[in-house]
C-alpha cells in the first residue's frame, strides 16, 4: 500500500522471530510454523521453521513470539511469547503458560 507505514518496526520489536501460522502432527507436536526473522532493522521474507529449529532458538535465548499479520507483509501485531515447558520429561512449545500436554501456539493452521 503506497504511503503505508509498518506499526512494529524491527528495531523496536521485542521479538527476534515472529510466528503467524502453525501445522501440527497427529500426536500434538508442532510439525512446522510459518514466520519471519528479524535482521537488525528489517524482517525477512516468510520462512518455515521446524520444531527442532524453534526449540534450538529458544535454547539460545532468541525471543520467539506469536503474531498476527496486518495489512503490510512485514507488519505484525504481537500476541504472546513462546516458551518451553517441561511436563513428564517432555518439552512442549506453549504460549501464555498454557497447560502443556501438547505443543500449543494458539495460531491459525496452514
Amino acid at each position: 500500500m503506497r504511503g503505508a507505514r509498518a506499526s512494529l518496526p524491527a528495531r523496536k520489536s521485542k521479538a527476534d522471530i515472529v510466528l503467524v501460522a502453525a501445522r501440527y502432527e497427529d500426536d500434538g507436536q508442532l510439525k512446522m510454523a510459518k514466520g519471519c526473522v528479524r535482521h537488525d532493522q528489517i524482517w525477512s521474507d516468510v520462512k518455515l521453521f521446524d520444531r527442532e529449529t524453534l526449540v534450538d532458538m529458544l535454547g539460545f535465548d532468541r525471543r520467539v513470539a506469536t503474531a498476527k499479520s496486518k495489512d503490510l507483509a512485514t507488519d505484525f501485531s504481537l500476541i504472546s511469547r513462546v516458551h518451553l515447558k517441561e511436563v513428564d520429561g517432555h518439552m512442549w512449545l506453549v504460549v501464555n503458560g498454557n497447560t502443556a500436554s501438547r505443543d500449543d501456539l494458539g495460531l491459525p493452521l496452514f
